[in-house]
């Protein structure tokens, strides 16, 4: 019987593979077939793509041995008045959403709309990512909650789509309650999520190419895929311009400053003191690169930002897998392949943007830390506390 710890470790180095396999392989897929792109694409020579390739099997080998090593976790225990946190955490949510879209879900809201934020709505938008993703892993892996607990949780979720702007929005929603259930091992309950996950992607990129005066859309089916993988191909495309000396961020030390300035200058957005000379961020910096403009952002992703960082001064990949490990050690809990996939996508949205997370004030901080806590934190009434020690081992 494998234990806990073990299990714990096979599952961190599945997402850790999906995590690689999502970023890289689009854009792989998109250079064979030589689809049709929306942004500046390297002329990169076939030694550079398969050294691109070599890189994110490098990152990999380099998280996987990292995963082998950690064995002894940190936990605290407490018990958290559930109730309290739920309704306050709603609350916010309320209140954020009237703040930004005026208590409806608004498509292409506060998040596209330039000066949507000010600075204390993007300092509540950070919190309000932090109590959701603290609220997801956390309630996924405690096993006694109460039907009064579970009706607020409930009812949160139902308030957080107030915020939805987008399809990926929905599909992050969707994922999340599905972690929530996590410990449901229905088979049928596990193809219904699959089938819808599947039916939201789908509509969702139908509805952005549907033309409502012709009631059609505007281009065929296969200009529709095209768009999709060069869509996700983005984030690996970025790590082949900086191998080929395109990138604006082209040294380890120049990321560091732009780290530097961009820490500066959110704290002076939050006072209301900002200087908008781009780029401010990382993500700035890769739109420029992609499209040769500024105004906008791009994630690097996971692989790519790990290479920028510096493997993020080694620090930060410890802390991930230390606490990835512990908190699918605590999870106990088999998982799927449709399981795996879910948690890959929401640790892609976690670990996206390495950059802002080091920034600190930062919705992607937010998630971060989120979890980070979840990981942290053991019920004190739960069973689960065990796991990992002496009987999970």
């Amino acid at each position: 019987m494998i234990s806990g710890t073990r299990r714990a470790g096979w599952q961190v180095i599945a997402i850790f593979a999906l995590l690689f396999m999502i970023d890289m392989v689009p854009s792989l897929v998109s250079r064979v077939f030589d689809l049709r792109h929306g942004f500046y694409t390297s002329d990169v020579t076939s030694a550079q793509v398969v050294l691109s390739v070599v890189i994110v099997c490098l990152n990999f080998i380099f998280l996987c041995i990292l995963v082998v090593s950690v064995r002894s976790f940190l936990r605290i225990r407490i018990t958290i008045p559930d109730r309290l946190f739920l309704v306050s955490a709603i609350a916010l949510t309320l209140y954020l959403s009237y703040k930004l879209n005026g208590f409806s879900p608004v498509i292409g809201g506060a998040r596209y709309t330039s000066g949507g934020f000010s600075g204390l709505s993007i300092f509540l938008y950070s919190i309000n990512l932090f109590l959701f993703y603290f609220c997801v892993f956390w309630y996924a892996k405690i096993v006694n909650i109460d039907r009064a607990t579970r009706r607020l949780i409930i009812i949160y979720f139902l308030t957080q789509l107030l915020l939805v702007d987008g399809v990926g929005p929905v599909i992050t929603f969707v994922f999340a309650w599905f972690i929530y259930k996590v410990k449901n091992k229905s088979r049928g309950v596990t193809l219904k999520y699959a089938l819808g996950i599947s039916s939201i992607i789908v509509l969702g990129t139908m509805i952005k190419f549907y033309d409502f005066e012709s009631g059609e859309l505007d281009r065929d089916y296969w200009l529709v895929a095209s768009w999709v993988i060069s869509r996700f191909s983005i984030k690996h495309e970025s790590l082949l311009l900086w191998i080929n000396g395109e990138s604006y961020t082209s040294s380890v030390l120049q990321y560091y400053s732009l780290l530097c300035d961009s820490f500066t200058n959110r704290l002076n957005f939050i006072f209301g003191t900002a200087d908008y000379q781009l780029p401010r961020s990382i993500s700035e910096s890769i739109y420029i690169d992609l499209y040769g403009i500024g105004g906008s952002g791009s994630s690097p992703g996971f692989a790519y930002g790990l290479v920028l960082s510096g493997f993020g001064g080694i620090l930060i990949p410890i802390i991930i897998v230390f606490f990835m490990k512990q908190y699918f050690a605590d999870l106990n809990t088999k998982l799927g392949w449709v399981h795996v996939l879910v948690f890959a996508y929401m640790f892609g949205q976690l670990f996206t943007n390495i950059f802002e997370i080091q920034i600190l004030v930062s919705p992607s901080a937010g998630m971060f830390f989120g979890f980070v806590l979840a990981s942290l934190l053991t019920n004190r009434l739960d069973e689960t506390y065990y796991v990992g020690r002496k009987k999970g081992d």
